[in-house]
């Protein structure tokens, strides 16, 4: 009885195996039949657009004073925890003011040398 279990398993295995690879030609079949997409960029004004908002706006959440200023989200994060740029908090949100953003840029102290 054991033998013939374990025949019919390798048997069905068997036919799972040929049925996965004519799943597999199928799907390489169509894939090479479809057309390939191609990725349009958006326009740049969109980002222009987003500066000009910036500069109409009061507080703004963390990851846009990152992008403003050019640095990391985790590196705004030990600055605020440094307190050298203040916070607010407005429910779950967490907001910088845009003022304050300025006054951090210019107590950074300025470089020194040829660049």
């Amino acid at each position: 009885m054991a033998q013939k279990r374990a025949a019919n398993l390798r048997e069905e295995a068997a036919l799972w195996d040929i049925l996965a690879r004519d799943l597999k030609r199928e799907a390489k079949r169509i894939e090479e039949d479809m057309p390939r997409r191609t990725f349009v960029r958006p326009p740049t004004a969109v980002v222009e657009n987003k500066a000009e908002d910036d500069k109409e706006k009061l507080y703004v959440r963390i990851s846009e004073p990152a992008r403003m200023m050019g640095i990391g989200k985790s590196t705004l994060y030990v600055k605020i925890n440094e307190s050298r740029i203040r916070v607010r908090k407005a429910g779950r949100k967490t907001l910088i003011a845009i003022a304050d953003i300025h006054e951090w840029f210019e107590r950074l102290p300025e470089g020194v040398g040829d660049f």
